[in-house]
């Protein structure tokens, strides 16, 4: 279908049928631009909608702004809340009327759209927090507002709009087929209706780019940019619960990274507390949710998913390595265990010794050395075959026991290797106590009979510049300790010297 071309008119008709908020909302807005607001005027204004005045002082003792002490009054909640909230509480409360379903136009969902500006709106103030950046107000405004064009277009487009719908994901079009169809997209109609409610231009324009911040001009100011990148969080962060896609939270962590240099643990915090929050909002403002729906849940399961998704990605890549690349892993990989093997220790500590000689205060590199308790019991009671199951359980234990950034290697024999960057002292040996716990949890079927296994842990560590030294003193130091975890019992760990 050829591009439509798009004209000021299309602009300016579609502007002349633009919803228009209810009065005490539209007071409240309008108030709250004033420098020489007076709380006392805006908690007066607010107390003539009775509903409005319920749902302030709901939303003043919500999980989202965590008061310790019940709001009562609604002078109490604007205190509370702060202009800010406040506006926004209005918008949110108002929007019910403006957004309503379309009953000319089977296919669109209203509820789909009300659950995304929910979470988006949660998910921009808990990003804000986090981040500890100064526009939370701002930011959940924006994110509670930035798709309320996308009902406006199913209004207005009728008939026009039905190809969209039908490619909509989870109620959400694509921005560039609306540009197509109808010669304007829900971003630049979603800033023309900020502007007919008279918002701040800063927050139209972070809006009309949420979807492609690079599309911001380049004299944009810091503060325009990131509140832009945020909105996309949001958006990307509603898309992924909504849709449940493992492949979604990972641009979720891979944006979060590059805009603002936090790590998959950031991430998983951020999103791990929207739960409660998001069902506080959602029965302020009278939006249904699935029941017993859980975002932690859904969290949860899409990290697992996503794990496996890339494992298998790396096998596909390997596969396709060809006949050299499988020699090399051959050669570096156990075929027992399917862990690194001792060439495969060496090369990655060589590796991370030089890169130590160079840092002017260079990280730890914590080690594990773990060895099967009684192993030679069990090939000498149950025979080889079931020394190898137990080799290979105790090896995808030890894997779900250490963090992302460790290695494991089987150093020979019973005996395997952990490498944990950045690990030393206390965590060492918390990381130690982890393996050695999963490990004991772990029960081998030995043709129909179940057989316990536990595992003893040596750890050591080099906290300072490592020049002059070989990677063989810090293995001797963690051996040691093994061997006292040996004697002092089995089933234990054992801290060992760190130079």
């Amino acid at each position: 279908m050829p591009a439509k071309e798009t004209h000021i008119s299309s602009y300016v008709a579609i502007a002349d049928r633009l919803p228009t908020l209810p009065s005490v909302a539209l007071e409240v807005v309008n108030l709250s631009r004033r420098e020489d607001i007076d709380m006392h005027d805006l908690a007066v204004l607010i107390s003539r909608d009775p509903a409005m005045s319920a749902r302030v002082m709901r939303l003043a003792n919500s999980a989202l702004y965590k008061r310790r002490h019940g709001i009562s009054t609604v002078r109490d909640a604007v205190m509370t809340l702060g202009v800010k909230a406040v506006k926004l509480a209005a918008l949110s409360f108002a929007l019910t009327s403006v957004a309503e379903p379309a009953d000319d136009l089977d296919g669109y969902d209203i509820q789909l759209f009300w659950r995304r500006a929910l979470i988006q709106s949660v998910v921009a103030r808990v990003l804000c927090t986090e981040l500890d950046l100064a526009f939370t107000e701002e930011a959940a405004t924006g994110a509670l507002l930035m798709d309320l064009s996308i009902p406006v277009l199913v209004r207005v487009g009728g008939e026009n709009y039905r190809p969209v719908i039908s490619e909509m994901i989870v109620g959400h079009p694509n921005w560039e087929l609306e540009q197509t169809v109808l010669g304007v997209s829900h971003v630049d109609l979603g800033r023309v209706l900020m502007t007919a409610w008279s918002l701040p231009v800063r927050l139209a324009d972070a809006v009309a780019c949420h979807h492609s911040p690079e599309r911001l001009p380049e004299t944009s100011s810091p503060d325009l940019i990131a509140l832009t990148q945020v909105l996309n969080l949001a958006h990307q962060a509603a898309t992924f619960f909504m849709v449940q896609d493992p492949t979604l939270l990972k641009g979720f962590e891979d944006s979060l990274k590059q805009w603002f240099n936090r790590d998959v643990e950031t991430a998983t915090k951020i999103l791990g507390q929207l739960d409660a929050p998001i069902k506080e909002f959602a029965q302020v403002v009278r939006v249904q949710f699935a029941h017993g729906e859980n975002f932690s849940e859904i969290l949860e399961m899409a990290r697992q998913q996503l794990f496996e998704i890339s494992m298998s990605a790396a096998a596909d890549a390997e596969d396709q390595k060809g006949q050299v690349a499988e020699l090399t892993k051959v050669a570096s990989i156990d075929q027992l265990s399917g862990l690194a093997n001792r060439r495969g220790l060496d090369e990655a500590m060589a590796k991370e010794w030089k890169a130590r000689t160079s840092q002017e205060f260079p990280d730890p590199l914590g080690v594990l050395v773990i060895d099967i308790d009684k192993f030679k019991l069990v090939n000498d009671t149950h025979g080889h075959a079931a020394g190898d199951k137990v080799i290979q359980a105790v090896a995808k234990a030890v894997r779900e026991g250490v963090r992302a950034t460790d290695s494991v290697y089987r150093w020979g024999g019973e005996e395997f290797l952990v490498l944990a960057p950045g690990a030393s002292g206390a965590s060492l040996r918390a990381l130690g106590e982890r393996v050695r716990r999963v490990v004991e949890r772990t029960v081998v079927d030995i043709g129909g009979q179940t057989l316990a296994v536990t595992v003893s842990v040596g750890t050591s560590a080099q906290v300072t510049d490592p020049a002059g030294t070989e990677p063989t003193v810090l293995f001797k130091a963690a051996d040691v300790a093994l061997y006292r975890a040996k004697e002092g019992g089995r089933n234990r760990v054992e801290q060992g010297a760190e130079n």
